[in-house]
């Protein structure tokens, strides 16, 4: 399984902005605590500290509102306040490095390849620093022998807490692993047609016609049939297993993927992706429906759809509704000829009761020809 933004990290990126909402909330409301400590009379340095930490906060801030939370790097920005704190910063602060250390390794778990490995060397630069400015105080017999047992101390203590959390980050990395091969193996594979899709975008303009006073969105939809087109171009296709691809005769999965143009759907699927826009519109967690569908090559076919989102544990989340296909073209075919087997039989029978009552067999032929014909 190949690994990408679309594999491990896409699980870690649903904890993205909370772990982001996090980090700010807490370097916000620990610079407060340090701008009431200054006005107290505590050490000045620490203005400067809590005015950076401000900063990366407000970063923080930023990224959520731009919708573009980074983990890896808001960590990443508090080496540069940290990195002054304990070169320059009042004696007492190796608390707040150390807990850093530890937020520093929680931002490794979603890092990977030359990023990672980025943070990793500013992480162990930040620590080499230390240690050089520690040589050179014991060297120089500038601080008292306590202060350098202090420096010492909060040294090891960073590396054996950031070592720590570490070791959990890849025992939780490798488990993420596993299950997202697992996963990965069971959509792929699956022997029905799989679709992952995003709603998001047609849960806005759904809300946006509840709001312009819509209360029957089918009934609207019937009435307005253009919009039909519109609603549809907002679904998103984010991945098909090989099954998908197969059913509608696409030569790979990319040609599926991207945003549904009506122009390629025929008006025999129209009613099918409307029951679809209702269940948006009503609130629901999943439906069923029959779907007339035709394939890349033109040739039709006849499925149950299954239309199913992933929140029946959660809030209602339409980016990763689960959409399965079932062809049952055959069965319908097999009904088809069954029925029409019914027909014959029927028409078998009734013309031998009319024989037998003396009916003439001329009539008996015309009979069956006649039932064969319709």
């Amino acid at each position: 399984m190949p690994r990408s933004r679309a594999g491990r990290l896409a699980t870690f990126d649903v904890v993205a902005p909370h772990f982001v909402r996090v980090g700010a909330t807490i370097a916000i409301a620990l610079a407060i605590v340090l701008f009431a400590l200054v006005v107290a009379g505590a050490d000045r340095n620490w203005l400067v500290f809590g005015a950076m930490v401000v900063a990366h906060g407000g970063f923080g801030v930023w990224q959520l509102r731009t919708e573009r939370p980074d983990p890896l790097l808001s960590m990443w920005s508090m080496a540069p306040p940290v990195g002054w704190l304990v070169l320059f910063g009042p004696e007492g602060g190796s608390i707040v490095a150390v807990a850093a250390a530890a937020g520093f390794g929680l931002g490794s778990l979603f890092g990977e390849g030359q990023r990672l490995r980025a943070y990793l060397g500013t992480v162990a630069a930040l620590w080499g620093v230390q240690f050089v400015v520690l040589i050179f105080h014991l060297a120089s017999h500038s601080e008292p022998v306590s202060q350098h047992v202090g420096e010492a101390t909060g040294l090891v203590l960073q590396l054996g807490v950031f070592t720590v959390v570490r070791l959990v980050v890849a025992e939780v990395s490798i488990s993420v692993d596993d299950r997202e091969r697992m996963y990965f193996n069971l959509f792929e594979n699956a022997p029905v047609s799989l679709w992952r899709e995003d709603f998001t975008a047609v849960a806005a303009w759904a809300e946006g016609l509840r709001e312009a006073g819509i209360k029957d969105l089918r009934a609207h939809l019937e009435a307005s049939p253009d919009l039909i087109d519109e609603a549809i171009e907002l679904i998103r296709v984010v991945d098909v297993n090989a099954a998908a691809a197969r059913l509608l005769g696409a030569p790979d999965k990319t040609t599926l993927l991207g945003p549904l143009r009506s122009s390629t759907i025929g008006p025999e699927t129209v009613p099918s992706l409307v029951d679809q826009l209702v269940a948006v519109w009503d609130g629901s967690n999943s439906m069923s429906t029959q779907v007339l569908g035709r394939k890349l090559d033109g040739k039709p076919f006849i499925a149950t759809l299954n239309w199913s989102t992933t929140s029946r544990l959660g809030p209602r989340d339409l980016s990763n509704v689960i959409v399965s296909i079932d062809d049952i073209t055959l069965l319908k075919e097999t009904e088809a000829e069954l029925a029409a087997s019914r027909d014959l039989m029927s028409a078998v029978v009734e013309a031998q009761d009319r024989f037998i009552t003396g009916t003439h067999i001329d009539d008996v032929y015309g009979f069956l020809l006649e039932s064969m014909l319709a």
